[in-house]
């Protein structure tokens, strides 16, 4: 490599793996610039940064987690309350319409319709009948 040119940048895995590295390796020091606490300063930072940096990864999953569950739960709370207001016979075109009508700028795509109407039917919610080729749900006695 050309003194010039700068090196690659790292990715956060290595980063993070440099930083621990660098965090431990107090001990080939030399003694006159670790006693004048400047390698000392830099380790103590190095073991910050690495440090915050896992607690804001697993921040990170957590958030991303939280994300994704309300807006499904969400989506199956209002169909649930659709589906006991309006009661008869849901199938997936149904529920399309539904959607549409309520978010229009969002596409929802059938197979997300079927899981959300698999969902209810798995939590107890709906009764599956599939006869002659056509497949429905209805609200179940209770629900």
């Amino acid at each position: 490599m050309n003194r010039t040119e700068a090196p690659d940048p790292l990715t956060p895995d290595a980063a993070l793996a440099r930083l621990a590295q660098y965090g431990e390796r107090t001990s080939t020091w030399s003694t006159a610039t670790y006693a004048d606490g400047t390698e000392r300063a830099l380790a103590d930072i190095a073991r910050a940064l690495a440090g915050e940096v896992t607690r804001l990864r697993a921040e990170r999953s957590e958030l991303n987690e939280m994300i994704r569950t309300p807006q499904d739960t969400s989506r199956g709370t209002y169909l649930l309350d659709r589906i006991r207001s309006e009661r008869g016979q849901w199938t997936p075109g149904r529920v399309k319409r539904l959607y549409k009508r309520i978010w229009p700028a969002q596409y929802v795509l059938r197979a997300t319709i079927r899981a959300d109407l698999a969902r209810l039917h798995r939590d107890g919610y709906l009764t599956l009948h599939d006869t002659a080729g056509r497949r429905f749900y209805t609200l179940k006695e209770g629900s």
